[in-house]
Formats: C-alpha cells, structure tokens, sequence
C-alpha cells in the first residue's frame, strides 16, 4: 500500500473511451505514476475521495520509469 504517491490525472477522451470498448475495457480515467512493481489490478487508486479500481496496467515498452494505470471508477 502506497500512501501520497505523486501522479499525473487525466479522464478518458470519448475516442479514448471508445477504442477501450472494442477491446472490452471498461475505462474512465488514467494514472501515470513511478514504477513499482508491486502493483497489479486487483490494487485501485484513491483520489479526491474517490475510489478507481485499475483495469490495466500499461509500462510503456517495458522501461521502469512510469506506470500509466487505466482505472474506473468503483
């Protein structure tokens, strides 16, 4: 468990959310963070008092620097 990690936020845009459908994600928002290599999607993301629960984990061609994390909302 991770307490005040630093992550960039951003909400799914409607092409975004679209092209996650066809591959049958159910996507809202993403997080990109500092690699860890703990995490998995049965962990979620609390931010601004709401709970996301991880869907997908992208490590961008497979560097250990940033973790980008698609989530929904639970």
């Amino acid at each position: 468990m991770a307490l005040n990690v630093w992550a960039y936020f951003r909400q799914l845009s409607g092409k975004e959310i679209f092209a996650a459908a066809a591959y049958r994600y159910d996507e809202e928002v993403l997080f990109t963070i500092n690699y860890r290599a703990d995490l998995t999607t049965a962990c979620y993301v609390e931010y601004n008092g709401v709970k996301y629960s991880v869907t997908r984990i992208d490590i961008f061609e497979g560097y250990k620097q940033d973790i980008t994390l698609y989530c929904k909302r639970m």
